[in-house]
């Protein structure tokens, strides 16, 4: 993390599990029961370092859901998952690229820091 993000060093907020505020930002953000957020994410059920990733992301998964996140998963195996990770942040190096050699401010443009493996929809 670079000097300056929430996560850098020493953060001063404390994480919690607190799903009655994970729904009340949701809904502030305009998600609910008849708007679901919706992610998609990349897992691998082996060679993720993982002890047992299936169980694990099923369990990431029903949390999620608990607070009207619904988390699809497209299961695939490790190697696979590292070369789409790869073009991922090959797609995101040449979409910075292009803009900036075509933005007057590209001396200010930064692109978002993007994993290649979750998308919302």
């Amino acid at each position: 993390m670079p000097p300056g993000h929430q996560w850098f060093g020493k953060p001063t907020f404390k994480l919690k599990y607190d799903p009655a505020e994970a729904k009340k930002l949701l809904k502030e953000a305009g998600y609910g029961p008849d708007k679901p957020l919706v992610l998609k994410a990349l897992i691998s059920p082996s060679g993720s370092g993982q002890m047992q990733p299936l169980p694990m992301n099923e369990f990431i998964q029903q949390n999620l859901a608990e607070v009207g996140i619904k988390v699809d998963f497209e299961v695939v195996e490790w190697n696979h998952a590292h070369q789409y990770l790869a073009r991922g942040r090959q797609a995101d190096a040449s979409a910075t690229a292009a803009r900036a050699s075509t933005s007057p401010t590209s001396s200010r443009t930064r692109s978002p820091a993007s994993s290649g493996t979750c998308n919302a929809t």
